[in-house]
């Protein structure tokens, strides 16, 4: 089953891979988001994946993000192809003296918006580096929004992505929903990594009444990303279920921990050890730690380590509450293990129905369907066990990483990626003041559109000045 079929929406959101474009002149791109090296998250990784396959094409990138611990200033990452080190290939990190916040039991770390306070810092850099086109990542990052909204104020040709789900009815979010409907007014062109993270990206930024303005270019995973059987026990001795996640409530941390005591305290269950992989609040860390020796918790390893862990297991288990995608999901089956999930959000459609099982979330989260389920796909690994069963497992981790591996891939997501960068090229800008009525009606057009010209004018008096 091809991906385009697992991809099928109701939208009719277009595809950049059924468009041909010229693809000759290299572009200067800026990718700009709070979630970065060396944070550890499914953000972060597909945001250094994109930009180093668009450099290996002959791109120029740089990144803007908020400043870590022991990273300020500029750094320069190293990217260059293995197969070819002769030629250096390096993108150019800023990382801005911005001010951030911590998300409670979320874990993530967000900037702060100094409102007109960046316009000077973000534009010098847009003349400096000569960048063309500015790519923001994710709704919640400061750092994306001004600087989309900023590079429209100047001119420049401004893509946007979101990674999440969010929902649409309580007040925060409809807030958050209407500062991401302005800030993405002007936008030329938005990317979703799944047809529900379309719906949900085009609806809550008003784009719905911009056709064709989306596009749909799921995730990849790393070719490294492979079985390895000498690492793997025989599932008669052992069955190792490995979980690679943020611990925080929206990625399913409480629904974990349920789901691991369910399965250790059932004497029906044969031999199993639980690995977990990801970075998380104290209070779940804590209580993971508290349920014995048959859990294993990693911390939040660097991305080249979790293909370790993960060639050592036979299931791989996702809990989430909500998920665009889930790049998780698809790094287990290039692993070769049976993934085990929640079925919710863009997961549904990473893989066919012979190669997951996907369990219904209940209201009150009890987890009674994913325990189910977990379970039925241990009987199933089980059964497999002895090493009369030996070429029947590797047989199955090898039709699972093949399935993977002809269908998803970065360097075709930075072709697509870089093909809707063309576009948007390539197409008339639609005025500011039309934009903004579709999102905002007459008066909040008026203001929103007053502080953007404001912007502008600032950037001709400082251009005059300087």
């Amino acid at each position: 089953m091809s991906v385009a079929c697992l991809l099928t929406a109701t939208l009719s959101f277009v595809s950049p891979s059924r468009i041909a474009t010229s693809m000759t002149t290299p572009l200067t791109i800026a990718i700009c988001s709070d979630a970065f090296y060396p944070s550890i998250g499914g953000v972060e990784h597909h945001i250094l994946s994109i930009a180093t396959e668009l450099v290996r094409r002959g791109n120029r990138v740089i990144v803007l993000t908020m400043q870590y611990p022991g990273y300020s200033g500029i750094r320069y990452l190293d990217v260059s192809d293995p197969a070819d080190s002769s030629i250096k290939k390096l993108i150019k990190v800023f990382y801005l003296p911005i001010k951030t916040y911590s998300l409670g039991m979320e874990g993530l770390k967000l900037s702060i918006t100094s409102g007109f306070g960046s316009l000077a810092l973000y534009r010098n850099i847009f003349l400096r580096e000569g960048v063309e086109i500015i790519h923001g990542h994710q709704a919640n990052s400061f750092v994306a929004l001004e600087a989309v909204w900023i590079g429209n104020a100047m001119g420049l040709r401004t893509i946007f992505t979101d990674h999440s789900l969010i929902r649409m009815g309580s007040p925060l979010t409809v807030l958050t929903n209407k500062i991401l409907s302005y800030a993405l007014a002007s936008t030329d062109r938005l990317i979703a990594v799944s047809a529900e993270s379309g719906e949900n990206t085009s609806l809550r930024s008003g784009r719905s009444r911009l056709p064709g303005s989306v596009h749909i270019i799921p995730n990849a995973v790393d070719s490294r990303f492979m079985p390895d059987r000498s690492k793997v026990s025989d599932p008669a001795d052992v069955i190792r279920i490995v979980t690679v996640s943020r611990l925080s409530f929206r990625k399913g941390a409480d629904l974990l921990i349920r789901a691991i005591r369910a399965i250790l305290s059932d004497s029906t269950m044969p031999n199993v050890h639980f690995d977990v992989v990801g970075p998380g609040s104290e209070a779940y860390i804590s209580q993971l730690t508290a349920l014995g020796p048959c859990v294993t918790y990693h911390g939040g390893l660097p991305h080249d380590q979790v293909v370790n862990v993960l060639q050592s297991g036979h299931i791989s288990l996702t809990t989430s509450l909500t998920e665009a995608f889930c790049i998780a999901v698809l790094e287990g089956a290039a692993c070769g293990l049976e993934v085990v999930s929640t079925a919710v959000g863009g997961v549904v459609n990473v893989l066919p129905p012979d190669y997951i099982t996907l369990c219904r979330l209940e209201k009150e989260l009890s987890g009674v369907e994913l325990v189910g389920g977990l379970k039925q796909t241990i009987a199933r690994v089980h059964s497999l066990g002895g090493p009369g069963n030996a070429g029947k497992r590797d047989r199955r981790a090898a039709e699972l990483h093949e399935f993977v591996r002809g269908n998803y891939s970065w360097p075709r997501v930075a072709e697509e990626t870089e093909t809707v960068y063309r576009l948007a090229m390539d197409q008339p800008r639609i005025g500011q003041w039309t934009r903004y009525m579709t999102v905002g009606g007459l008066v909040a057009a008026i203001v929103f559109f007053m502080c953007t010209m404001g912007i502008s004018h600032v950037f001709s008096v400082m251009d005059s000045l300087w």
